[in-house]
């Protein structure tokens, strides 16, 4: 059963969709951005975490250190929207929370965003990001991808991209109801329409267009569902199984397993889309964020002794 605190987060949600969209037509794009970055509230304030502004491969950046890293262990965050709204303000809480737990520095990206800047900008942001933690004296193997929804999406296709380019792999890739399937033939698309009190189904197909632009929205690298899962790094997915990407999560799952690769899914249930955004709020949150604490723990430890 959800926490109460987890069923609380429909009131929060329903509240932000009536003032963003009780605007209508008369909100830009701009300011449908500015609103999303509200979501940045969602989870308690971390003061035993140092925020600086940075810059990694031509992109602003935030760097979020705890009080006390681990040494040779680094993340590398894409936070979600679906390539169109989300932004550094929006999840800087909940990189927060993820520095603390994981007893790791957090870089989280200003990667492009479409419309404006279609597919590849995102992914071309993100690949440039990795490559300057690696001119910093990261290896290969002390960082970890992480992202939600969209965000996800950007950690499998940066892997498989590596991977084709005879690059090694990060760490390991965490990715929190990951957005995998521009194309939106998960069957949870329908099934769980009536449970989600966020995501819908009509706007992933308008931001799905704006971010595959001229690409087919089942190119893999647009929709990594489709690409091929072999060799690439660990994986952890963390999903509400009434979201409805749900079956984006398990049948990336799947694929994974079916390609030998390592891969952990976690669900909770009643719990909304990236609900990790509740940190510090929500119980299921908190919980999600250990469990990515310690997974990290076992990949990145093991790699680097």
């Amino acid at each position: 059963m959800p926490s109460p605190q987890a069923l609380a987060t429909e009131q929060t949600i329903a509240e932000y969709k009536a003032g963003v969209i009780g605007l209508g037509p008369s909100l830009t794009l701009d300011e449908r951005r500015k609103a999303a970055d509200g979501i940045g509230l969602w989870a308690t304030v971390r003061n035993d975490v140092t925020h600086t502004e940075a810059e990694l491969g031509g992109r602003a950046a935030s760097l979020y250190e705890p009080a006390s890293a681990r040494p040779g262990r680094v993340i590398l965050y894409f936070h979600g929207g679906g390539y169109v709204m989300g932004s550094l303000q929006s999840h800087a809480r909940l990189m927060s929370h993820l520095a603390h737990v994981t007893d790791s520095p957090v870089y989280g990206l200003d990667f492009r965003r479409a419309p404006e800047h279609p597919f590849p900008a995102a992914l071309e942001d993100a690949r440039a990001a990795y490559e300057e933690l690696r001119k910093k004296s990261w290896k290969s193997d002390q960082i970890v991808l992480a992202g939600d929804s969209a965000g996800g999406g950007i950690v499998l296709a940066l892997m498989a991209e590596l991977r084709d380019e005879g690059m090694d792999q990060p760490a390991g890739g965490m990715i929190f109801s990951p957005w995998l399937d521009l194309a939106l033939t998960s069957n949870s698309m329908e099934r769980l329409a009536a449970k989600d009190p966020w995501t819908t189904k009509a706007a992933l197909e308008l931001f799905g267009g704006y971010y595959a632009g001229e690409v087919s929205r089942d190119d893999p690298r647009v929709s990594p569902l489709y690409m091929d899962f072999s060799g690439i790094a660990p994986l952890l997915i963390h999903v509400s199984s009434t979201e409805i990407l749900f079956d984006d999560a398990t049948r990336a799952r799947d694929r994974a397993v079916a390609a030998g690769v390592d891969v952990q899914l976690n669900s909770w249930e009643g719990v909304p889309h990236v609900f990790q955004l509740f940190a510090g709020n929500v119980p299921e949150a908190d919980e999600s964020l250990g469990l990515a604490a310690a997974w990290l723990n076992d990949r990145v430890n093991s790699s680097t002794t």
